[in-house]
């Protein structure tokens, strides 16, 4: 579903011309209002190796890069009609919004992890800036994190490692986009191929999901996360002839077989496959375009009734490959900036009701290149996911270099979620240790 933030400024346009919401943008703010107890600020948790820089040298480094972020450099004021526009700030203004949280030693992780589930509790105000972040520090001798939330109407999952961390991370800042310079063009889709894929997106509302059978979720979040060496997966998804996407998938499979909380326990029988929310970028290369949402909902049924680890990664594989082919990346290219705005709000509505998927699980290629703040190398980058209403539990894989995490998201009302990570690596490393001719001998 296209934003119009796509496309690069006109000819005549001033540097760092914001343009405004796309529908789809527009009904995440409609469904933000219709929902209170959810939380739509998504981002990540970005960790560096050396001592914390000041709060000072942070907002100066944040005030550099800001330039080259229209929209984080701006305000989303009403401006009537139920419609919102852009009002740039001033940036020495924008650096307030960077806080700090200076953590006690003795707490180490479990402190990092406790100051990071209150502060996802923060919901961004209306009218102002769309993002926070804040400079997490004390908790180890030799490390440092930066928490960073910005509401889903300013920019999708993918958006957030690529364009906002490469640019306020980057070595040097990038300054403003410059006016008439134009985005690489992407492939038109025909009329006839974006009639198929709008066929298909609305096929993928079919059937309903099963409501679970129990579960009152207050919508406050907490995070835990595992890192792992990329390698693993790949050599994993080589073994079975396999994407990393589809891995990520089996392995959660077996965490919604394991975890106590898992929404799995809670469907009725005798269908008891949950189904999962996969946004699909539709930028291409996952750094391409600039600022905004960019991704089709692609919804698939996670094979948990299925003992084989093997048989349930089959399933899966050939569920996603189905996906690619259905043309809803066409439907996207086509109609994303053009749709109505009634219809919009509908299909994010349906899209994030308990009664299309149980739980979200995205996968965000990060960058390859090395960032930095202030000389400080980022070390790994934790993505943070939303949860939708009435779902209790989210799933994000990420990468940074050569470093993958997994990181999920739980309704303060699941079970303790602490053991989620290694379940799911656990679960990675027992397939990549599975070889082709023994899933088949199964």
């Amino acid at each position: 579903m296209a934003s119009r933030e796509t496309h690069a400024p006109r000819d005549g346009r001033p540097p760092g011309h914001v343009p405004p919401l796309s529908p789809v943008e527009r009904a995440f703010l409609a469904y933000d209002a219709a929902h209170p107890r959810v939380n739509l600020a998504i981002g990540g948790l970005t960790l560096m190796r050396g001592r914390a820089p000041a709060l000072g040298e942070v907002r100066r480094w944040f005030r550099d890069r800001l330039p080259s972020l229209p929209r984080l450099s701006s305000a989303l004021v009403p401006a009537g009609r139920r419609r919102s526009a852009w009002l740039p700030l001033d940036r020495d203004a924008l650096t307030a919004l960077v806080g700090e949280r200076v953590l006690a030693p003795e707490q180490g992780h479990a402190g990092l992890v406790s100051a990071v589930d209150g502060l996802l509790q923060e919901a961004i105000p209306r009218g102002g800036p769309m993002w926070r972040a804040w400079l997490l520090h004390g908790h180890a001798e030799d490390e440092f994190a930066l928490l960073y939330l910005g509401h889903h109407a300013l920019h999708d999952g993918m958006s957030i490692p690529h364009r906002v961390a490469g640019a306020l991370l980057g070595a040097e800042p990038a300054g403003p986009p410059p006016p008439g310079r134009r985005a690489q063009v992407r492939h038109r889709p025909s009329l006839r191929e974006t009639a198929r894929g709008g066929v298909n997106l609305t096929r993928g509302f079919w059937p309903l999901a099963r409501p679970e059978a129990s579960g009152v979720w207050t919508g406050e979040r907490r995070l835990t996360w595992t890192f792992t060496d990329l390698d693993l997966l790949r050599h994993a998804a080589g073994e079975h002839r396999t994407t990393v996407n589809t891995i990520f998938l089996a392995g959660l499979t077996t965490v919604l077989r394991e975890w106590p909380g898992s929404p799995w326990y809670d469907l009725s029988e005798p269908v008891r496959r949950p189904w999962a929310l996969v946004p699909m970028n539709t930028r291409g290369r996952p750094g391409d375009g600039v600022l905004g949402n960019r991704f089709v909902p692609f919804r698939i049924q996670l094979p948990c009734d299925e003992p084989s680890p093997a048989r349930r990664l089959a399933i899966l594989h050939a569920a996603t490959e189905r996906g690619k082919g259905d043309g809803r990346t066409a439907a996207e290219s086509g109609l994303g900036a053009v749709m109505p705005g009634w219809l919009a709000r509908t299909l994010v509505e349906l899209t994030q009701s308990s009664r299309h998927s149980h739980l979200l699980a995205t996968n965000v290629p990060g960058p390859d290149r090395p960032l930095q703040l202030a000389g400080r190398p980022v070390t790994g980058f934790v993505p943070v996911s939303y949860l939708p209403a009435g779902q209790p539990l989210g799933a994000a894989l990420t990468t940074y270099r050569e470093t993958a995490c997994v990181a999920f998201v739980t309704d303060s009302g699941c079970p303790d979620p602490g053991d989620l990570g290694d379940r799911w690596l656990h679960a990675v490393r027992d397939l990549a240790s599975t070889t082709r001719r023994r899933e088949e001998a199964w």
